[in-house]
């Protein structure tokens, strides 16, 4: 699947929610997007994952996104899940590479806390390497660099995100 047309399914699920004709509780949400998405084979964006600047450090290791996931995974006892952490390309490619994968590390440490087995995780680091595509242009850092700086800072935001991937669902506990 496209990294385009799995960010528009991703969107979808989040407007359907959103149209809802009642509201419901944060949490409950955001556990239901996480489930809609996932179980539709997109991948999860989560730009609410937030780390202290230049660390590794979660700003609330108590995140209603990482919540979301673990009880993603323990109601899917079978599937693996990657962590793949991206950040902006402003920043040298080593330091880009050593935060990027740090923290996709880090989120992988609070899953294994709240209770998920280390052998379904994998932490990928993806730096600035894969950028977003919105719209059909691709958000790579030529691009972003050539715009008002207002609208460079958002679309540099917008590049650091964490995505969760089902990779396989036949995990087998032993």
């Amino acid at each position: 699947m496209e990294a385009e047309e799995m960010h528009n399914k991703n969107r979808r699920f989040q407007l359907l929610l959103l149209s809802k004709d009642y509201v419901v509780e944060a949490k409950d949400s955001i556990s239901f997007l996480v489930h809609s998405v996932l179980d539709n084979e997109a991948p999860f964006v989560s730009y609410e994952i937030l780390f202290e600047l230049l660390s590794f450090e979660l700003i609330d290791s108590n995140n209603h996104h990482i919540v979301a996931i673990v009880d993603y995974m323990k109601q899917n006892p079978s599937c693996k899940m990657e962590v793949g952490v991206h950040s902006d390309c402003r920043a040298s490619e080593t330091l880009s590479t050593n935060l990027s994968q740090s923290r996709a590390q880090c989120i992988k440490r609070e899953l294994i806390e709240l209770g998920i087995d280390p052998r379904r995780i994998t932490a990928v680091g993806y730096q600035g390497k894969v950028p977003l595509v919105e719209g059909g242009i691709e958000l790579n850092c030529d691009y972003i660099a050539k715009q008002p700086l207002l609208k460079a800072g958002s679309l540099y935001q917008k590049s650091r995100r964490v995505e969760f991937k089902v990779k396989r669902k036949d995990f087998e506990q032993h």
